[in-house]
């Protein structure tokens, strides 16, 4: 058993699948036959998208967050850090703020809420990047070719892909829209898009054959739901609107927004979460989860809550050295639909991070 083949693993609950008396290559088969198979063959076909996948050009929330606490070190008092000074998680920061700012009141209150405005404006500035310069031109290609090997996979399949990401960029968007896929992102209009929850619902036909008895639906459609808000999302004139371009002024949606009770009872995250939670209870789904650091515990509950289901099939593409991702499995790995896959293939590389993914799905050639 070599040191190389070690470095992988295939669990389906606590059962390590791998048998280390195989050639790596064959062992790197049998993931990329498993999860085709789950992949052409569920009805209801959903992944989970995180920063990881964004990050050569976009920095992961922590590095972000790190060069934020240098400035406000500098700007302000080590203070209005609390509990967060050696923390990752921005977001738990920027709500543990908001909660600042209903507690405080005056002078200590004007504090705490300079300090959110400027954590905001250097988070939102980590975001809007230049898509054209060479780092994001290259994660567009990934996006792109994880689509069209998804839908080749699935190519007999009529049922929608189900896109969640707590991304707040366009990568997806700009993919899809490169590719001519279409898609539906809970907004509504031309001039003037709006959100609208319910045109999840609908789906597009297609006309080629309209004189056909049955109308089919489009083969190459996705559900995108950014369930943390997105940098052309803004709030106006009491409505979300989607913007082509965003300014720098105006009232952008990320998650944590500034509203008090903003978890579940803000619009348009609680429409987003309850969708991801009607669509992860829906019959014969399989979840497939990758560059997701199970940061937020709202959607670590309803991945969990999702496990009971026998028709559920949770695949998590990840490495054990990854705090949290290994607590959430090790909590649930009594579960047998629970799988948990990552390590190295031949050329050294992480399993888990998107281009292997993509390389492992296409058996090492990507078109």
């Amino acid at each position: 058993m070599s040191e190389e083949k070690n470095d992988i693993y295939f669990y389906q609950g606590k059962n390590n699948k791998v048998n280390y008396d195989y050639q790596l290559s064959d062992i790197l088969v049998e993931i990329e036959t498993f999860l085709c198979k789950n992949i052409e063959k569920t009805e209801n076909l959903c992944f989970l998208i995180g920063s990881g996948c964004s990050s050569i050009a976009i920095p992961l929330m922590g590095k972000t967050f790190d060069n934020i606490k240098n400035s406000i070190r500098l700007i302000y008092d080590e203070d209005v850090l609390g509990d967060f000074k050696d923390s990752k998680d921005l977001e738990k920061y920027l709500n543990w703020l908001n909660k600042a700012i209903d507690f405080f009141n005056n002078q200590e209150n004007n504090k705490y809420r300079s300090v959110r405005e400027f954590t905001q404006k250097q988070l939102i500035q980590s975001i809007d990047i230049d898509y054209s310069n060479e780092k994001a031109l290259k994660i567009l290609e990934l996006y792109k070719k994880f689509y069209n090997i998804i839908f080749r996979i699935r190519n007999k399949s009529k049922n929608p892909i189900n896109i969640f990401t707590t991304n707040y960029d366009l990568f997806n968007e700009k993919a899809l829209e490169n590719l001519k896929i279409n898609y539906c992102n809970g907004f509504n209009g031309f001039i003037e898009r709006v959100f609208e929850p319910s045109i999840f619902k609908q789906r597009i036909v297609d006309e080629e054959n309209r004189y056909k008895e049955k109308w089919n639906p489009l083969k190459r459609y996705v559900r995108l739901y950014k369930i943390h808000g997105s940098i052309d999302w803004i709030e106006k004139d009491n409505k979300i609107q989607q913007v082509q371009e965003y300014s720098g002024k105006e009232n952008i949606l990320i998650y944590p927004t500034q509203a008090k009770h903003f978890e579940t009872q803000y619009s348009p995250y609680s429409e987003l979460f309850r969708e991801m939670s009607i669509k992860l209870q829906s019959s014969n789904t399989t979840l497939i989860i990758m560059g997701y650091g199970f940061g937020d515990d709202h959607i670590n509950n309803l991945i969990a809550q999702s496990l009971i289901n026998e028709d559920f099939n949770l695949i998590i593409l990840s490495s054990l050295e990854e705090e949290r991702a290994r607590v959430f499995f090790n909590k649930y790995n009594d579960n047998m639909n629970i799988h948990f896959i990552g390590g190295k293939n031949e050329k050294g590389e992480s399993l888990h991070y998107f281009n292997p993914f993509l390389s492992t799905l296409s058996g090492g050639v990507i078109d």
